[in-house]
């Protein structure tokens, strides 16, 4: 009797579970533990050192000399562990830095900062899409995006008595993704806050798509479009 399907793996790096049918890419980690990484975070991958499996038994080959000599477990696993593994996010996924310049696509330019010791009362619309295109999320949508096809976006304005946020909804015909933008000490956080599988999970007032999509996952609001409310 056959058993279970496994599932599809999650991207090492990203956490996202990969799609049925989207490659995933090997990687060895500095301590020489092997990990599954989508083609969206290869970038980010061999940035924090990581090497694929095939370089990894290369560098064996050239040390095979000193292996005999009793010191090729020197060797490799000196090369090994001065690999930087990347550093996490909130949620525990693995991430590095982003490249300079990464994600100054539509949209990205930064808001002006806050007065010096003054805090942000509330995020508006720009400011989440602004937020939003220069965090590591937008390269999962970017990815989703190759995948899927374009997607639509709505940015909801959320109130609440500690001000307002802004919840983001980015949706496929097969599935859909949301962040919440808040104020965070002079700036804005971005942080994943639900997803699902069918458009028609969503409440209307996160299917008013007043948002448009690039190709590279940046955000840009639709001008003549308001963001819906929602009063606490």
């Amino acid at each position: 009797m056959h058993g279970e399907p496994e599932p599809d793996p999650a991207c090492a790096v990203c956490g996202r579970r990969l799609l049925p049918g989207e490659r995933a890419i090997e990687f060895v980690t500095g301590a020489g533990a092997g990990l599954a990484v989508c083609e969206l975070c290869k970038p980010r991958a061999e940035a924090a050192g990581w090497l694929r499996p095939e370089d990894v038994a290369a560098a064996g080959a050239s040390a095979g000399t000193q292996r005999r000599r009793g010191r090729g477990g020197g060797v490799i696993g000196g090369l090994l562990s001065s690999w930087r593994l990347p550093d996490r996010e909130a949620d525990g996924s693995r991430v590095a830095e982003p490249d300079p310049g990464e994600g100054e696509g539509v949209g990205s330019r930064r808001a002006p900062a806050p007065a010096p010791g003054a805090e942000p009362a509330g995020t508006s619309v720009a400011d989440a899409v602004a937020a939003f295109n220069r965090s590591n999320h937008r390269r999962t949508v970017a990815g989703l995006t190759r995948t899927l096809g374009s997607p639509r976006a709505t940015a909801l304005i959320r109130k609440g008595n500690g001000g307002g946020t802004v919840r983001l909804t980015i949706a496929w015909e097969i599935t859909w993704y949301q962040w919440e933008v808040a104020p965070a000490g002079r700036g804005h956080e971005v942080r994943e806050s639900g997803k699902g599988d069918t458009i028609d999970q969503l409440g209307a007032p996160d299917r008013a798509w007043n948002l448009m999509v690039a190709v590279d996952g940046t955000l840009e609001e639709k001008t003549s479009m308001t963001a819906p409310v929602e009063e606490p």
